[in-house]
């Protein structure tokens, strides 16, 4: 059994806590990302697992093994930097066989060993080249190869896709997930993408200042987020946020955004009972924003369209709504002109409304 169990994992340089009270559980066989921003932690969390830092504090298992005072060596596992840190020196046959060099396996069965994973990977047709002449993806699956080489029980993947163009970058996702699956070995990657994290992952760690915010299968932080920091990152374009108070007037309650009031009296008790203050921010995704030509409801909210995004299969729409600026997507056969006066509205069931001083999810 693979699991990785941090339990009160806690990692200081200084005054500057990296890695603050930490817990998590990695099952056995899943692919987990820890997703953030740079420095919020996520790496020197990877480190700690690897056995490269020390913990101030806390205890790391992987199996059922604590593994604070064990060496990298005898941690049973194998990590990728966004480096690739191969031997320029040495053939991708070299490369591929040199984590196998100290195991007592016999030169027949290295290079068995050796030669599928190479065939895994598609990079048989260049055992007998030097790093210096691969591509980006060509190194990328040879560092990914010798960390499979040795079948350990976790790998590590400190953002093993950021050097590599777009492009490249979208088919090795697709590749590594595979991979993994395949393989049927726990694996945990860093990423500060958050479209990695969501096509790749079992399950995601959104990891801000060193501490672990919300811990979940990616449909659930994107439907149901814990927070404003999970909100707010998860999502291309991101999550309108709009700033709102929430007033009374009789029996009914809306929030009231300056450019335009919702009625939110359907969600009143859940509000009262769990907002701090009467300050609320209200988070809408784009997708969940509607446009039309004509006014043909209450809720519907004056607009001007500021910008057009083209994308994929579908428009970004800049939008201005009083002093707010925000995002809407719609198809791209859709006739919108920019300077265009449209009526905007939402899916009051899909949106989110956060306490401004906790910053907590309310609904």
């Amino acid at each position: 059994m693979a699991r990785v169990l941090l339990e009160n994992l806690t990692k200081a340089f200084g005054k500057l806590v990296a890695v603050n009270n930490v817990n998590l559980e990695v099952r056995d066989k899943e692919f987990v990302t820890l997703l953030g921003p740079s420095g919020c932690g996520k790496t020197t969390t990877l480190r700690m697992i690897a056995g490269l830092e020390r913990p101030d504090s806390g205890n790391i298992y992987i199996g059922d093994t604590l593994v604070n005072e064990l060496t990298p060596a005898d941690r049973d596992i194998a990590m990728t930097f966004q480096s690739f840190a191969l031997y320029p020196h040495k053939t991708v046959y070299e490369n591929l066989a040199f984590p196998l060099k100290k195991s007592k396996m016999s030169a027949g069965d290295l290079d068995k060993r050796v030669k599928e994973v190479a065939g895994m990977l598609r990079i048989t047709h260049l055992m007998h080249s030097k790093p210096t002449t691969l591509s980006g993806g060509e190194k990328q699956r040879l560092a990914l190869g010798r960390a499979i080489v040795r079948r350990p029980k976790v790998f590590l993947l400190d953002e093993p896709l950021t050097n590599l163009d777009a492009r490249l970058r979208a088919d090795m996702r697709a590749e590594l997930k595979k991979l993994q699956k395949e393989l049927g070995q726990t694996a945990i990657l860093t990423t500060p993408d958050e479209l990695e994290a969501m096509t790749m992952a079992d399950r995601i760690a959104v990891i801000e200042q060193g501490e672990l915010l919300q811990f979940d299968a990616p449909e659930t932080l994107y439907g149901h987020p814990g927070d404003l920091s999970v909100a707010s990152l998860l999502g291309r374009p991101p999550m309108n946020l709009i700033e709102c108070t929430l007033e009374e007037e009789g029996k009914r309650s809306f929030l009231d955004a300056g450019a335009f009031k919702r009625d939110v009296s359907d969600i009143q008790d859940l509000v009262k009972a769990h907002a701090t203050t009467s300050d609320l921010i209200l988070g809408i995704r784009p997708s969940d924003i509607f446009l039309r030509k004509e006014r043909i409801s209450v809720d519907d909210i004056q607009s001007e369209v500021l910008a057009l995004e083209p994308m994929d299969e579908e428009t970004v729409v800049d939008l201005r709504v009083g002093d707010h600026l925000l995002k809407a997507t719609v198809s791209r056969a859709s006739s919108i002109d920019v300077g265009e006066k449209l009526w905007m509205t939402y899916d009051g069931r899909k949106a989110h409304l956060f306490d401004k001083k906790t910053r907590q999810t309310i609904s």
